[in-house]
C-alpha cells in the first residue's frame, strides 16, 4: 500500500500502513442566546463498493432516529455537487432541551463519502444559513 498523508490546519503526518482516514473537521460559528454555538462538522469514509448515496443518506437517518428518539424531516432530495452524487437534508430534533434543527449534504467523491452537516438552534438557523451555504457551496474533495 502507497503511503498516505494527512494535511490539515498548519500540521501534517503520514497515515500509518491499513490504517484509513476517517477525520472529523468541526468549524464553529457565533453562540445564540441559548448559549448554543452554531457548528459545521465535516466527517468521511470509504464507501463500500456499489454504494448508492441515496442509501448512505436513509441509514444515516435511521442511526439518528435510533440514537435520539424523535427526528423530524423538513425535506430531503438527490442532488448534485460539482459532478458527484449528493444527497441533502433538513432536519429538526430536540436535545438537552433545545429546538435544534440540520442541514446534512452527503457528497460521494472518489469512492469516499464527505457528510457535511450544519447545526444550530432553531431559532438562530436562518441566521446561520449563509455560513453552511458558503462551506458546501466552496467544499471540494481531492478527489476532484
Amino acid at each position: 500500500m502507497d503511503s498516505q498523508q494527512i494535511v490539515a490546519n498548519g500540521w501534517h503526518a503520514e497515515i500509518p500502513a491499513e490504517w484509513e482516514d476517517r477525520s472529523m473537521i468541526t468549524l464553529v460559528g457565533e453562540t445564540d442566546r441559548n448559549g448554543f454555538a452554531a457548528n459545521i462538522v465535516v466527517t468521511r469514509e470509504k464507501a463500500a463498493s456499489g454504494t448508492k448515496i441515496e442509501d448512505y443518506a436513509r441509514r444515516q437517518a435511521e442511526m439518528m432516529r435510533a440514537e435520539i428518539g424523535e427526528l423530524q424531516i423538513i425535506d430531503e432530495r438527490a442532488i448534485e455537487i460539482k459532478g458527484s452524487a449528493g444527497y441533502q437534508r433538513l432536519q429538526r430534533f430536540a436535545a438537552n432541551g433545545l429546538s435544534v434543527q440540520q442541514v446534512q449534504t452527503f457528497i460521494l467523491a472518489g469512492g469516499v463519502i464527505y457528510a457535511i452537516t450544519g447545526t444550530s438552534s432553531v431559532e438562530a438557523f436562518d441566521l446561520a444559513i449563509p455560513a453552511f451555504k458558503q462551506f458546501v457551496e466552496t467544499f471540494r474533495p481531492n478527489s476532484q
